[in-house]
């Protein structure tokens, strides 16, 4: 497997989001799935799941709700996006967390 994307999902904007994005392209290919992008791969055209699961969601958290639900919907627009664009292996990263390595060259040291 070769290059491995990278793919962080982020709703609104930070400042600190354009950095990260910036550190992890530089040695990988990378995907913001968000909510501002209107494109084919934004969150709204990747939310099948998440209004059922929400549905069903029991919140017993003290986080806002819609916070704590995205943090498990993220998952099922991952998993979407994944099977559009038939990408077997993903490196999903946190839109807060620095990226310095090539996920590639690291994957080659697990895979078996």
């Amino acid at each position: 497997m070769s290059d491995i994307p990278v793919i962080f999902i982020h709703k609104g904007y930070e400042a600190y989001l354009d950095c990260t994005l910036r550190q992890a392209s530089k040695k990988n290919p990378v995907y913001l799935l968000g909510d501002r992008d209107q494109g084919p791969d934004s969150i709204d055209e990747l939310r099948g799941g998440c209004d059922d699961f929400a549905r069903n969601y029991t919140h017993l958290n003290t986080t806002p709700f819609d916070f704590e639900v995205f943090c498990y919907q993220r998952w099922f627009i991952l998993k979407n996006f994944m099977v559009k664009n038939n990408i077997p292996v993903v490196f999903y990263c946190d839109s807060d967390v620095m990226l310095f390595e090539d996920v590639s060259k690291e994957w080659k040291k697990f895979d078996r």
